[in-house]
Parts: C-alpha cells; structure tokens; sequence
C-alpha cells in the first residue's frame, strides 16, 4: 500500500516523512502498517487521510521514509 495514494497530506523534512492522522483512521490495521504513530500536540489539525476533514489526533511517521 502506497502512502502518498492514502494521504492528501505528507510532510518530507528533516525528520523524515510524515503527516496527521485522526483516531478513525489511527485505528485501520492496513494504515498502521506504514508507519508509527505518535501523539499530536497540536489542537486543530485536520487528517491527512484523502478526503477525510476529522481532527488529527496523531502523526504518523512512514517507515523507511527520509
């Protein structure tokens, strides 16, 4: 599964590669597979799953990607 094919929005910096992830899309097994979740600090983030406008709860750093 491609992740930039999932994501609308996917972040490539310093700390790799990355983006925003609401706890209904945190919880599909075939998204966990790409990469590590991490706690969002953020308020009023919006997921980076296409099409999706909930707020994010998380970041999910992609595996093997810098």
């Amino acid at each position: 599964m491609n992740f930039s094919v999932l994501f609308d929005d996917v972040v490539k910096d310093e700390y790799g590669t990355w983006s925003q992830i609401c706890e209904y899309h945190a919880e599909n097994s075939d998204i966990l597979v790409l990469g590590k979740l991490e706690n969002s600090p953020s308020e009023n983030i919006i997921c980076g799953y296409r099409g999706c406008k909930n707020n994010a709860g998380y970041y999910i750093d992609f595996y093997g990607k810098k």
